[in-house]
């Protein structure tokens, strides 16, 4: 089932190198160079998939999402705007997908249990001090989330972000700097009520 949190992890490391890659593959593409898009669609699959996959309680729903992210993607060849670059706009498209899904009122996978698919804890001490972060993670407002989710667990620069979302480098900046805030105020205040 689709989750209605639409910002767990596409996984870590996107290259610098990777957009102009990508953007190459997409004007020969473009140009109907069969060969370039299956490419192109080897370049994206696994972290259009990812991203979708941590987003959703069934591998069947991650499956879709990342069908349809490359149908409109073999759609729009024409549309998508190369200084954005490829990799963030299959990924709002996913994003939007997700969206969709969770406002058509499927059921969702709690987002805590998300999380946890992200992190193996391998000692009781280890579960607790998971939970207790996802606890904190939680409580923070969706937008905070996401934020955190998109630089942290995906892997994405400031610059990625900013284009994903549609907003500027500097307001992630400032957005990320509130979100990290409010999660150490957590953190500080889960100390200050231990014994």
């Amino acid at each position: 089932m689709l989750s209605h949190f639409p910002a767990w992890s596409v996984g870590e490391g996107v290259s610098v190198l990777f957009p102009d890659r990508c953007t190459r593959l997409l004007r020969r593409a473009r140009r109907g160079d069969r060969e370039a898009f299956r490419a192109l669609y080897a370049e994206l699959h696994a972290k259009v998939y990812a991203f979708a996959a941590r987003r959703t309680r069934a591998r069947e729903d991650a499956e879709d999402i990342t069908a349809r992210v490359f149908q409109a993607l073999l759609e729009s060849l024409a549309d998508i705007d190369e200084e954005r670059g490829v990799l963030p706009w299959t990924l709002a498209v996913a994003r939007n997908l997700l969206i969709d899904a969770a406002r058509a009122q499927r059921p969702v996978a709690p987002e805590s249990e998300l999380a946890a698919a992200l992190v193996e804890p391998r000692t009781p001490l280890g579960d607790l001090l998971v939970q207790e972060s996802l606890a904190q993670i939680d409580a923070l407002p969706a937008a905070d989330r996401e934020l955190i989710a998109l630089r942290y667990a995906d892997g994405l620069r400031h610059k990625e972000i900013a284009r994903l979302l549609g907003i500027g480098e500097a307001a992630v900046r400032q957005r990320l700097s509130r979100a990290l805030r409010g999660l150490r105020r957590a953190q500080e205040g889960e100390l200050a009520h231990d014994p």
